[in-house]
């Protein structure tokens, strides 16, 4: 794979997460009563971790 190929690969794989992952995220968290403050200032890497089924602590998260 060229890098330009990565790139475009990176490029929508960004896209699909934007819209299958963050903006239904986003909209629920809305809808609950949260502000777009609110959202923003939250670990979100801590946040997605409790989407798993087995319990995390936040020092277990790995974020890179």
């Amino acid at each position: 794979m060229t890098p330009e190929e990565r790139r475009a690969s990176l490029i929508e794989y960004a896209k699909t997460m934007e819209n299958e992952v963050m903006k239904p995220l986003y909209k629920t968290l809305l809808k609950s009563g949260w502000t777009l403050g609110q959202i923003d200032e939250m670990d979100i890497h801590f946040y997605l971790s409790l989407y798993s089924e087995e319990q995390t602590y936040i020092d277990q998260i790995k974020l890179f």
